[in-house]
């Protein structure tokens, strides 16, 4: 799937570069120098955040339910092995961010430093509840991953009581949720913090991935895909429509043939997307900390230095998922037997 990876190598990266045009004294002081780039960077490119979303859809469908059924029993192990996959890791980074806050408090501007978080703040982050309970994240895009396992929960139930019912039902149910999602939940902020709020996108990802097996499925696809732009024409929404798009390419994309060496680098990209999602808002931290305190008001030291961030923070997203994330998939596929009977639906 070499258009899959692209399309997370590129969404990571627009990630990164959002949040470095936006946080910290850095972006502030070079802005002036592209003033359209910054811009942009700084208001539209945490729409990537969609591609994240459909993508996921995509994968779990992929992972779990390739022909429209579940291939495998919806059980709790299921939800355990996808709770550590992102949890362990996502822990890991929060003890980092901890640590580089606390080294940055009082040289920088207080909004962009995440305070010292007491007992059952953390607790929360660890559980993946913090913006159930009301919590300040601690780290930039921890609500994501949050959200990424109420997806697959939702997916899943939804799965396994419609398979209950009929051999398609679910696939059915899925559909009405996403519709749900379309009309009513995504049109109201306050649901920003449940899943149910992103189901639409991530709905369109899984029809995405079972459009691949037939023109029935495809067709299922192609009426899903018009009732959004039909929900777009009611609630014009740019995330939605980022969606839309993002499901329709990744069916087309499934036939890119890349050459040989971006076919490497945008895999490695991608293998590495998520230790970068996670670690780059502290590397965010000590380089604007160093910056402020060595490079002033310098508009080209300034932008120079968001370069050696956005670097910085791919380097250090290689060693973390080198000797973090790859450990703990090891760890969690030791501990299989204990937690799950036959699905690899974790690594998805």
């Amino acid at each position: 799937m070499q258009g899959l990876d692209v399309f997370k190598a590129v969404a990571a990266q627009l990630i990164v570069l959002h949040h470095l045009a936006f946080y910290g004294p850095m972006p502030d002081a070079a802005w002036s120098l592209a003033p359209d780039l910054f811009g942009w960077l700084a208001n539209h490119a945490r729409i990537a955040v969609q591609l994240f979303i459909v993508m996921a859809g995509f994968l779990t469908a992929h992972t779990l339910a390739p022909a429209g059924q579940l291939s495998v029993p919806a059980s709790f192990g299921l939800v355990a092995r996808r709770y550590l996959r992102l949890a362990l890791p996502f822990c890991v980074a929060l003890l980092v961010c901890m640590a580089c806050s606390a080294l940055v408090r009082g040289t920088l501007d207080p909004a962009l430093v995440p305070h010292a978080p007491s007992a059952r703040q953390f607790l929360a982050h660890v559980f993946l509840m913090h913006d159930l309970f009301g919590f300040d994240a601690l780290s930039a895009g921890a609500w994501y991953v949050a959200i990424d396992l109420q997806l697959f929960v939702l997916f899943l139930g939804l799965m396994h009581f419609g398979g209950r019912m009929g051999q398609y039902a679910g696939a059915v149910l899925v559909f009405c949720a996403a519709l749900a999602g379309f009309f009513h939940f995504n049109r109201d902020a306050s649901w920003d913090v449940f899943g149910v709020y992103y189901f639409g996108a991530y709905g369109l990802g899984v029809y995405a991935r079972w459009a691949l097996n037939s023109l029935v499925w495809r067709r299922a696809f192609g009426v899903l895909a018009v009732i959004a732009v039909l929900a777009l024409i009611v609630d014009y929404r740019v995330r939605l429509t980022v969606a839309v798009v993002m499901a329709c390419m990744l069916c087309w994309s499934l036939r890119w043939q890349l050459a040989p060496l971006a076919a490497a680098l945008s895999r490695y990209l991608a293998r590495t997307s998520y230790a970068l999602f996670l670690t780059h808002f502290s590397v965010l931290l000590l380089t604007n900390m160093v910056a402020s305190k060595w490079v002033g008001q310098s508009r080209a030291g300034n932008f120079s230095g968001l370069l050696v961030a956005w670097g910085l923070a791919n380097l250090v997203a290689h060693v973390f998922h080198r000797w973090v994330e790859v450990p703990a998939l090891q760890w969690i596929s030791r501990v299989r037997p204990r937690v799950a009977t036959g699905a690899a639906a974790a690594t998805a």
